[in-house]
């Protein structure tokens, strides 16, 4: 038996953690001159038969001896995380237009083995993976999948608390936002990979206490999905027009499968009172790589700051031998930038684990006042990305503290001169 694969990623992945293939080899093979493992890579999208025109990437490694007294065994892992991130290329927000969500990408893999023999390689024959693995832009925080060699692979939609929503929102705590005029997100995924077609999210109903309604129907069916390994990220946007949001004291989202059968927790949104401060809407990339949003309804503060580069000048007069006293130090460049410093109302101890994603996250944005006109993410809102700051923060408990509210800064991310 030539080289082969001894476990296989997840069919889930977040691409910025680790997707390991382990490849073994238990042959006589690996006693051969120059013995090595290879690894062909196929990164594509769409259904698996996409595969065979997909970027193919090669890697090799030397193996490591297992040990195992009486037999020769070897082994290799390939983590290909890296190369599948760097396929990673668009922003979230660029993709977020109520579409289907381009970053995420499907993986496919063959093993087999090389030698030398008389001074040229020979290869083993090629052993197909025969799974189709689905990548999307995220991290895992938590060590979900710890038991990656496992043949028990606790399914995916058991690892996210809101399935088949993306949130990191804890479950049972509801959300609390005042300015109903600024777009609401949130993301589905369109897949189980445990329980029957029933398992597959179909569509989304979110209701308002004012008895009106709005339902979404995911983009594939469970056949579909099942037949062509069309998974996707469908996004959704909630916005002040919609009636739902119209005298209502909350908002509910809840997701049914092809039964009709209700599938994980509701998402609840509370809707406030106007409050004596105008709040700030943040919206982020959470470790699913999808968006989460959160409204700092306390007192919010803009600082402005200017950076001056100097360089200094000849004092000597270049045409006569003069010391011109005036002339020292001068100004070189200069821009300014803006900080944003945002506080929140008094919240539940479980979104602790919910901010710290919020601190982690590499894409933020501030929802700022609706333009007129639709933007290039479909909706009437305009976003300034963001960049946090605040490198710590002390999380608070309950038991200790009975008001439980935090402060984070942020940066705006573009210098002051271009936007003029």
């Amino acid at each position: 038996m030539a080289a082969t694969f001894g476990s296989l990623p997840p069919l889930v992945n977040l691409a910025e953690s680790p997707i390991v293939y382990n490849l073994v080899d238990t042959s006589s093979d690996p006693l051969k001159d120059s013995y090595q493992m290879v690894l062909d890579l196929y990164v594509y999208r769409g259904p698996i038969a996409n595969a065979a025109t997909a970027e193919k990437f090669t890697m090799n490694k030397f193996p490591i001896d297992l040990g195992i007294v009486g037999i020769t065994q070897v082994a290799a892992n390939f983590d290909v995380s890296n190369i599948v991130n760097s396929f990673m290329q668009n922003s979230l927000a660029e993709a977020y237009n109520l579409s289907i969500l381009e970053n995420q990408w499907f993986i496919d893999a063959q093993a087999y083995s090389k030698w030398k023999v008389n001074g040229s390689y020979v290869t083993s024959t090629k052993v197909n993976s025969g799974v189709q693995q689905k990548v999307l832009d995220g991290y895992y925080l938590w060590g979900e999948r710890q038991l990656l060699y496992s043949s028990s692979l606790e399914p995916f939609n058991d690892m996210v608390e809101n399935w088949p929503i993306l949130s990191s929102a804890p479950s049972n705590v509801s959300q609390s936002i005042s300015d109903i005029t600024k777009p609401f997100y949130f993301s589905g995924l369109n897949y189980s990979d445990s329980g029957g077609p029933s398992s597959f999210p179909k569509f989304y109903v979110i209701e308002g206490s004012n008895g009106s309604s709005i339902t979404h129907v995911q983009a594939n069916t469970s056949t579909e999905i099942q037949n062509n390994s069309q998974y996707t990220v469908n996004n959704y946007v909630i916005t002040g027009s919609d009636a739902v949001f119209q005298g209502s004291d909350w908002v509910n989202i809840t997701t049914y499968g092809d039964s009709s059968n209700v599938l994980g927790q509701p998402i609840n949104i509370k809707i406030d009172c106007q409050k004596k401060y105008t709040p700030t809407r943040i919206i982020f990339k959470n470790r699913y790589g999808a968006f989460d949003n959160f409204e700092f309804s306390l007192v919010s503060n803009n600082t402005f700051e200017v950076e001056t580069k100097e360089y200094k000048a000849n004092a000597l007069n270049s045409v006569e031998a003069v010391y011109n006293r005036y002339d020292g130090s001068k100004t070189f460049y200069t821009d300014g930038g803006e900080t944003l410093t945002v506080n929140s109302d008094y919240v539940n101890e479980g979104f602790n684990d919910f901010f710290k994603q919020l601190m982690l996250s590499d894409e933020i944005y501030q929802v700022l006042e609706p333009s007129e006109s639709l933007n290039n993410f479909g909706i009437k809102a305009e976003l300034q990305p963001l960049t946090l700051i605040s490198k710590n923060l002390q999380f608070k408990k309950q038991e200790v503290d009975k008001l439980i509210n935090y402060q984070f800064v942020f940066k705006y991310g573009t210098p002051y001169k271009l936007t003029l």
